[in-house]
C-alpha cells in the first residue's frame, strides 16, 4: 500500500485548490442573463436532470453544467486546476470520451457541448500536443482559460453560439 502524504499531491490539496478554482470561475445567472439558462453545479445536476428533465445522471458528475432548455442544449464545464505535475494531466485527455458518454445519456433530446476550464499551469509547452489533438480531431471541445481576463466573455460567446 502506498501512502502519499506530505508531498502536496492529491487528497485535501486537490479539493482545496480545485474547489477554489471552481469558485473563482463559477458562472452566475447575471453573467449569462441573455438567455433562459439553468446553471447547475456538480451533484445538483443529478437532482435537476432526474426531477425536471426526467433523465437520470449516471456515473459522470461534471463540475458545472449550464442547461439551455429552450434550445435543448447542455453545456458541460470540466474545471481543472493544477500547479504541479500530477494526475490531472491525464484527465484533460478524456474529453472526447466524456462528451460521448453524455451524448449517450441525453441525446437526441439534448445536444451536448463540452469545455475544459483550465488553470494557467496547462499553458506550458508540454501540453501543446493535447491542444493540437483537440484542435485537429475534436474542435468542438472548447478550451477556456479560467484566469484569462476575458474568460467570462469567451464563456458567454460559447454559450450564445447559434445552433
Amino acid at each position: 500500500m502506498m501512502i502519499n502524504r506530505g508531498t502536496g499531491a492529491g487528497g485535501a490539496n486537490t479539493t482545496l485548490n480545485g474547489g477554489k478554482f471552481e469558485e473563482e470561475t463559477k458562472t452566475t445567472q447575471k453573467e449569462v442573463n441573455f438567455k433562459n439558462l439553468l446553471i447547475v453545479k456538480g451533484r445538483q445536476l443529478k437532482e435537476v436532470l432526474s426531477k425536471v428533465y426526467k433523465k437520470p445522471l449516471k456515473e459522470l458528475i461534471p463540475d458545472e453544467v449550464i442547461i439551455d432548455p429552450d434550445n435543448k442544449r447542455i453545456f458541460i464545464l470540466e474545471k481543472k486546476f493544477q500547479n504541479r505535475a500530477g494526475s490531472v494531466d491525464e484527465k484533460i485527455q478524456s474529453g472526447e470520451f466524456k462528451k460521448w458518454k453524455y451524448e449517450r445519456m441525453y441525446a437526441p433530446e439534448y445536444s451536448i457541448h463540452y469545455a475544459y476550464v483550465l488553470s494557467d499551469w496547462f499553458k506550458q509547452p508540454c501540453y501543446n500536443d493535447v491542444w493540437e489533438f483537440y484542435q485537429e480531431r475534436h474542435p468542438y471541445i472548447k478550451i477556456l482559460w479560467g484566469y484569462d481576463d476575458d474568460y467570462k466573455k469567451q464563456l458567454k460567446r460559447w454559450l450564445s453560439k447559434p445552433l
